[in-house]
């Protein structure tokens, strides 16, 4: 009973954030800061944006290895069959709003979807993390950093996995930013928008969870934190 509400707890997430990500999407403002890479690479090369999504994801999942070495379980490996139903969510979110006639007529409210979707992908992120199966590729890297990082110099709140997710999206879009400017002359895809969703999602993370702290398991750890192993396995 328990493996099956943590399914649930990982599904609900994922789908909370799609609805976030579309947001996002609805209001122009430029990528989300995951989708950041993949749109500009496949500028650069040509590939569909799907392509590179898989490419970029398989990066970062394989920087998760390198990071673990040892400590990685191979389970994670799902990271990427994720993929396959949450680009689906992402789209029927996106159709969603589209039916309910979700948009914008002027910058102001560009900014309100983009920090509602701010806020709807954090929550969705912090479900995703309590569930303690598997997360997406974004957050796993957060993730093991986050791990890695506990093991090395101790449990530090510098190093918890919203402030480490800032990071490691905050990386990827400066990244897409070079990438945008050196082959393609500008910056193509990335705005303002995914600017503040990489430096904002993983502070509404930290947030949720000081709200509403993850339950102790029977070792008075804390479930949904780095604590409780990489990427969702225990210590």
């Amino acid at each position: 009973m328990q493996l099956a509400s943590r399914i649930l707890t990982l599904v609900v997430g994922h789908a909370i954030m799609a609805i976030g990500v579309a947001l996002s999407l609805a209001s122009d403002l430029g990528t989300t800061p995951i989708s950041a890479l993949p749109a500009v690479t496949s500028l650069i090369s040509g590939l569909s944006v799907g392509t590179t999504t898989v490419l970029v994801n398989v990066v970062l999942v394989v920087l998760q290895i390198l990071i673990l070495r040892r400590d990685y379980a191979p389970i994670q490996l799902f990271q990427l069959a994720l993929l396959l139903y949450f680009g689906p969510f992402i789209d029927g979110a996106v159709w969603l709003l589209d039916q309910l006639g979700v948009g914008y007529s002027n910058y102001f409210q560009q900014w309100v979807l983009t920090i509602v979707g701010i806020i709807v992908v954090g929550i969705g992120v912090t479900l995703q993390v309590r569930a303690r199966l598997f997360v997406l590729p974004g957050e796993g890297i957060a993730q093991a950093l986050s791990f890695a990082l506990h093991r090395r110099f101790g449990a530090k709140p510098r190093y918890e996995f919203g402030r480490v997710k800032v990071v490691t999206d905050t990386v990827q879009v400066l990244l897409a930013l070079v990438l945008a400017l050196v082959f393609l002359g500008g910056f193509v895809g990335v705005r303002e928008g995914t600017i503040a969703a990489a430096l904002a999602v993983g502070w509404v993370v930290t947030l949720c969870n000081k709200i509403v702290p993850p339950k102790a398991d029977s070792r008075g750890t804390s479930r949904g934190t780095s604590r409780t192993g990489p990427l969702g396995v225990e210590d």
